[in-house]
């Protein structure tokens, strides 16, 4: 032990503490202090860790002293450190705050503005689903003239789409000579002004149109942005301009109405006239001038007659017949009238069945719109030409000839076929000319009233008219009228060839004398005696006097004193079986309603041939004999 004490410079001699008194001539150390080796060397061993101990301490205190600097230097900077935190903290906190003010009051603006921009928004789209749903066309113009913003209802008038008229210019949809009109208009609005005007628009495909437009210009004082409500007024100016022609119409059949019997009178004495001069002349070869004279001027009475009933017709005021046609009489009749109102140089041909054809309906109706059809062919023929009427027995179905919309089975019509050889009629012209008062003829040639009329007479006979033309290619029109069987004729044309003389006495009341005078003479070359009278009251008196002798009366119905339904009912008074027969310029006068029911035995309308006249007569006296 004490060795390598010695070798690490412990002690100077190691055998110095062997416990033996001397040791190399030296006392030994544990010797001399009275400790054992043992016990010497451990105090050593202590002394030396002891040193070594403190040493160490020494260090670690001042290691720690250092570290106690450092961590009070730490710790004053910690204090600085937090002083500044704590002192940026409430900075930080005061700015939280000044930034949650703002962003609360930021935050209440935005919600304000988010609320205004949505009732902007629904106000928006209420004003825009009101603009779609709008009956009038609405439009909206920018500044630049173009459209943006558009709704169906404006893009349909123009016959377009919404997206295709988005961002064309607004005057472009305009007819050109009135945009200017149009273009002033907007310059003129100024700031939320607003302006009316008529205008034409145009469609897609060109077509013109009338509207009304309300020009309002742009609340925020944009120059010429501005709102363009419009309205298609197209239909409206059609039906203004129908209602005007109606009521035109409507007066003007109202004066025809008024002034019928006056005009009638004077055509029934010319008519009734003619047909004596044609019986008296008719079998002298003599008086074949005044024979044709007489036909010439019967004929020309018969068309005036026809052109009042076609007048009366479109004004309603008579009422038309039911009875029997002879389908080519009735042609041949018209072309008899036709043939004094044509020049040489238009030839008038016919190809009828091989078979007589018959029908029911208004034979004055029918041959009235034949005698128009060839008229109207004559006009288109100024220079000459060939017409040409024709007929046939068809069996067709009737959706074929737009008679009916259903599928019906094939039933007989009669066709009859009026074509010219004329300048034809143009194609945008043949949807238009069954319409009232449309007439291609210049003024003063044609009151456009003749096929429309025709066209509603075979409409209400269940027949049809259809016309097929082009320009300088002649014009076709085909005609279809139910086909009546000839059985059904034999008894009319068995009846026609009755005798309609007669010898009893006939009392007759009308005030025009000339009436009168051809009436009478009329009636008594049939061998009737005539009791005459001039009105209403002279009629009363003389059928109290002669109710014994009188077989019959014929009253005219419009009479001074009294008029013939009165004259009628004083007759009933008298004699309740007494046949009467009415004569009127106008069947549509509302006392002639219900007459028939209290015991009239028939109406006649003025003027009228001599055979109708005649067998009215005869068909009250020998209903009245049969006890009918």
């Amino acid at each position: 032990m004490f060795t390598v004490l010695e070798q690490l410079d412990v002690v100077p001699y190691a055998p110095l503490f062997n416990d033996i008194p001397v040791v190399a001539g030296h006392l030994s150390i544990p010797y001399l202090i009275g400790m054992g080796s043992t016990t010497l060397i451990g105090s050593l061993l202590c002394g030396i860790i002891s040193l070594i101990a403190i040493d160490q301490l020494e260090v670690r205190a001042h290691d720690l002293r250092e570290n106690r600097a450092r961590l009070s230097a730490s710790l004053e900077e910690l204090q600085e450190s937090h002083e500044i935190i704590r002192e940026t903290n409430v900075e930080l906190e005061a700015r939280v705050e000044e930034r949650v003010a703002e962003l609360l009051t930021a935050n209440e603006q935005l919600t304000l503005e988010v609320s205004e921009r949505q009732k902007a928004v629904e106000e928006t789209n209420r004003l825009r689903l009101a603009m779609e749903a709008a009956i009038e066309g609405v439009a909206y113009v920018d500044i630049d003239g173009r459209f943006t913003e558009i709704n169906s209802a404006f893009a349909m008038m123009h016959q377009s789409h919404p997206d295709t008229m988005i961002g064309t210019l607004a005057n472009e949809w305009i007819v050109p000579e009135d945009r200017e009109a149009v273009a002033n208009a907007v310059y003129d609005l100024g700031r939320g002004g607003k302006r009316e005007l008529t205008s034409h628009g145009l469609r897609l495909d060109g077509s013109p149109f009338s509207l009304e437009l309300s020009l309002v210009g742009s609340p925020h004082d944009r120059s010429t942005e501005h709102h363009r409500f419009a309205r298609d007024v197209t239909e409206q100016e059609a039906l203004t301009a129908k209602l005007n022609h109606a009521t035109k119409m409507e007066a003007i059949g109202r004066l025809a109405g008024g002034i019928a019997h006056d005009f009638n009178n004077l055509l029934t004495a010319i008519l009734s006239a003619s047909e004596l001069l044609e019986s008296r002349f008719q079998d002298s070869p003599e008086h074949s001038d005044a024979l044709k004279l007489a036909s010439t001027s019967r004929m020309a009475a018969t068309r005036a007659a026809e052109l009042t009933r076609q007048l009366l017709d479109f004004a309603h005021f008579k009422p038309a017949r039911d009875e029997l046609i002879n389908v080519h009489a009735s042609i041949e009749n018209s072309v008899r009238l036709l043939d004094s109102g044509l020049n040489t140089s238009i030839r008038v041909t016919t190809h009828l069945a091989p078979e007589t054809l018959f029908t029911r309906g208004d034979a004055a109706r029918f041959e009235s719109g034949m005698l128009n059809l060839g008229l109207n062919a004559r006009d288109a023929m100024p220079d000459g030409g060939e017409l040409t009427f024709s007929t046939c027995k068809v069996r067709l179905p009737p959706q074929e000839i737009g008679i009916s919309e259903t599928n019906s089975p094939p039933v007989d019509f009669v066709r009859v076929v009026v074509a010219d050889t004329g300048i034809g009629i143009e194609e945008e012209n043949l949807t238009k000319i069954f319409e009232p008062f449309f007439t291609t003829k210049p003024p003063g040639k044609g009151t456009g009233l003749g096929l429309s009329v025709f066209d509603s007479y075979l409409d209400g006979i269940g027949g049809s008219l259809k016309l097929e033309s082009a320009p300088n290619k002649g014009t076709v029109c085909s005609i279809h009228i139910p086909l009546t069987m000839q059985a059904e004729y034999l008894g009319t044309e068995q009846e026609s060839n009755r005798s309609l003389e007669g010898g009893e006495v006939l009392l007759i009341a009308e005030d025009d004398e000339r009436v009168m005078t051809v009436i009478s003479m009329i009636l008594k070359n049939a061998g009737y005696s005539v009791i005459p009278c001039k009105d209403g009251g002279e009629a009363v008196t003389a059928f109290a006097d002669n109710h014994e002798q009188v077989a019959a009366a014929l009253l005219d119905f419009r009479m001074p004193v009294m008029n013939g339904a009165e004259v009628f009912r004083e007759f009933q008074q008298i004699n309740p079986n007494i046949p009467v027969v009415l004569m009127s310029g106008n069947l549509s006068d509302p006392d002639l309603d219900g007459l028939k029911a209290q015991g009239l035995s028939g109406i006649v309308s003025k003027p009228c041939t001599r055979k109708i006249l005649l067998s009215a007569l005869r068909d009250a006296l020998e209903a009245t004999r049969n006890g009918l």
